[in-house]
């Protein structure tokens, strides 16, 4: 006597997982109102990001040969062979036609106005943080008057206390892009590892762009709003803050 081909299934591998089967089980499912039952043969990992069509549970040929079918394929068609759909589905009108170039064309156009989104509120955060870095200064200007007046005592030149607040804005904003290269990197990584299942990648722009705009930045706000203590003489500091 032949002995009866198992019927077998196979389980992708975090559906395994998570319900903890293992190669040998016996499962059992409810298909309208009959039970089949096959056995774990095999576990699959998948990968969802790509777009060929796979299943959670995948059966051999034998456990649901008995039950009605959908058929699914997919095929490439021109923008300007679209009108040739309708008369496919005046021919067919069981088929279900899923326009996958649309949905891509609807997902681009949400990305595209939550990256408007994303500028405007970074151009926020760029004129709050100048502000910022105005009123700092604007707040420390006695300090620095006090500075300036030592630096044009012992003689310092113009171009010599120039190029130290610049200096300092230039380290102060080097700083500030570097942080901020480090911030955005790591949110990158997370995103990418842990959220999109992706391979990190080490992206070296941020670590120039950061910190040399990061100095750029801060080295003209900074110096623009202290330009008014060069023009200031000696005498005229020493009166201001006695």
């Amino acid at each position: 006597m032949p002995q009866d081909v198992q019927k077998q299934v196979s389980v992708e591998a975090k559906v395994a997982e998570r319900l903890e089967l293992k190669l040998g089980d016996e499962l059992s499912f409810l298909i309208g109102s009959q039970t089949v039952r096959a056995t774990v043969t095999s576990i699959r990992k998948v990968d969802w990001n790509s777009l060929q069509p796979n299943f959670y549970m995948i059966f051999s040929d034998d456990v649901i040969a008995d039950f009605p079918a959908t058929y699914i394929t997919s095929f490439y068609l021109a923008k300007e062979d679209k009108l040739w759909l309708n008369e496919l589905l005046a021919d067919y009108p069981t088929l279900s036609i899923i326009d996958v170039a649309a949905m891509l064309e609807q997902i681009q156009s949400v990305i595209a106005q939550v990256s408007v989104a994303i500028q405007f509120v970074l151009l926020i955060v760029v004129i709050a943080a100048t502000l910022v870095l105005v009123a700092q200064v604007q707040s420390s200007l006695d300090e620095r008057k006090k500075e300036t007046v030592i630096y044009r005592t012992i003689g310092a030149k113009g171009s010599v206390i120039r190029n130290a607040i610049s200096y300092e804005f230039i380290s102060l904003g080097a700083i500030s892009g570097f942080i901020a290269a480090s911030v955005a990197e790591f949110s990158l990584y997370l995103l990418q590892t842990y959220s999109f299942k992706m391979t990190w990648v080490l992206h070296w722009e941020l670590w120039m762009i950061g910190p040399l705009s990061g100095a750029l930045f801060v080295a003209v706000v900074g110096s623009l709003s202290t330009r008014s203590l060069l023009k200031i003489t000696p005498s005229e500091l020493i009166r201001q803050l006695a």
